[in-house]
């Protein structure tokens, strides 16, 4: 498998004679070829139904995104506090979805057996266009509101090669609204979207035989409501820096998986569902004292992200809420330039909670420390290391509930503004060779565990044509480990 995406952006300003008077155009076009080829052997023992099944089969799936999105800004005043808002935009879809599925030939053993039940090509084709349209009244030099209105229009084509294809229209029209008072931003909007090329593939995804996931050729554009709250402020004389910041989203024909399992086997179905909607958002502040050459940066925050949508089980029904907290605290202390010391520490506490007594609460917690070591003695020479813990409370055999990493590096600078660097790393000396991440999606936690090249040494020579001043050293800089 692999990702690509090509790209093509262009923008346009004018500002007319008339004060305030202003236009703005621009074109962003994106092409995203994926191809995929999945080569699957295996053997399902089934005991509470006696039967084995088999597979041996390749699996090839070309995924093409191709999006252009264009759009247009137009502001025209009426007065000196009221003004007029134009904004159009449209997005021109063409995605395909082709999958072809083929069965070893025991005659030659290649993969040349073409498997028409598992072959099938998904093209979604149309456009959709937002037009909204405002006034912009200035209350006071603080406070300014814009109400508007938008009308949202799709027109969708998605065709199959051996059915019948569908054809979407849907529009709507609804209020919109932003706020500015001083650092503060609220804005509200709607919009539509529409589903996954790959959720429209009828086609089964049959390669992993206990986990069988199905499309859904009937899906509908989903309907999406949003808001977003900004908050950010400098204070240069106390040094204290602030920001607030939270999004929601509510979902009316939304995409949820319902699950069937039987004998072992679970199968996935898309289908649209009313009642979704998420919060998230968080908020953080820090102080910096500085006496001479020697600073010291504190700082604390949290997110938080809030997740309603309904899961469905064996035709099973139930509310579903999940939760995400994540507190943290960092220090930063510097003396001179010549030694730093950073650390930082953050707590992920996870909580679901489901309407139905069908369903299992699910809860678990993460912890992760960072500690970062910078010294910059003697002359020409900088050591940096790094040690990061991760600790687990979703226990599972074979997973590794404690993980180390630790890095080091020693970086010799050479030439006039240390311009030539020559840097020895050694990237987990500890061996871990490995990292974890754990979600709650539904009634599930998702606990996947991947593996890192391991312990390796790295020596490289860098020149730097100019040298902005940046100190050498630290996680942020160009080479990381």
């Amino acid at each position: 498998a692999s990702t690509n995406r090509y790209g093509l952006v262009a923008d346009f300003n004018k500002d007319f004679k008339k004060g305030g008077r202003t236009i703005n155009l621009g074109l962003d076009v994106s092409v995203s070829p994926n191809p995929s080829r999945n080569y699957n052997r295996s053997t399902g023992i089934f005991y509470l139904s006696p039967s084995t099944s088999e597979i041996d089969q390749l699996r090839n799936n070309q995924i093409d995104n191709s999006r252009s999105h264009l759009y247009t800004n137009y502001a025209e005043p009426i007065s000196k506090k009221l003004s007029l808002k134009v904004n159009v935009s449209g997005n021109i879809i063409n995605n395909e979805n082709a999958l072809n599925t083929f069965y070893r030939n025991p005659a030659n053993q290649l993969y040349d057996i073409v498997v028409p039940d598992l072959t099938q090509t998904v093209e979604q084709s149309g456009f959709k266009t937002n037009a909204n349209i405002s006034l912009n009244y200035k209350i006071t030099n603080d406070l300014n509101i814009q109400p508007g209105l938008v009308h949202n229009y799709i027109s969708l084509n998605n065709s199959f090669g051996n059915s019948a294809d569908i054809i979407q229209r849907n529009n709507f029209i609804w209020p919109t609204f932003q706020l500015r008072y001083k650092i503060f931003r609220f804005n509200y909007s709607a919009q539509f979207t529409e589903p996954d090329v790959s959720y429209l593939q009828p086609v089964a995804d049959n390669t992993n035989a206990l986990y069988i996931r199905n499309g859904n050729p009937n899906l509908l554009p989903a309907r999406m409501q949003s808001f977003s709250i900004n908050m950010y402020k400098y204070d240069p004389k106390s040094l204290i820096n602030y920001n607030l910041y939270g999004y929601g989203n509510f979902t009316k024909n939304g995409i949820i998986n319902t699950t069937t399992i039987s004998n072992g086997v679970q199968t996935i179905n898309p289908v649209n569902a009313n009642g979704i909607y998420s919060i998230n958002g968080g908020a953080n502040i820090s102080k910096d004292f500085k006496k001479e050459k020697t600073s010291l940066k504190l700082g604390v925050g949290f997110w938080m992200n809030f997740n309603h949508s309904p899961v469905i089980v064996n035709n099973i029904k139930s509310d579903a809420d999940v939760f995400y907290l994540g507190p943290n605290g960092n220090v930063r202390l510097n003396l001179n330039d010549v030694v730093e010391i950073n650390q930082s520490y953050s707590v992920n506490l996870n909580r679901s909670h489901y309407e139905d007594d069908y369903y299992t609460n699910l809860s678990y917690n993460t912890h992760q420390s960072n500690s970062e070591l910078i010294i910059r003695y003697p002359k020409k020479v900088v050591f940096e290391t790094n040690f990061t813990m991760m600790i687990n409370s979703q226990k599972i055999n074979g997973y590794n509930n404690n993980i180390k990493l630790w890095n080091a590096a020693l970086t010799y600078l050479f030439m006039k503004n240390d311009r030539l660097q020559l840097k020895l790393s050694v990237n987990d000396i500890l061996q871990s060779n490995v990292r974890r991440n754990l979600q709650i999606t539904g009634n599930r936690v998702i606990d996947s565990q991947s593996n890192n090249l391991g312990r390796y040494g790295m020596l490289t020579l860098t020149y730097n044509i100019q040298n902005f001043g940046q100190k050498v050293g630290g996680k942020e800089t160009f080479f990381r480990f």
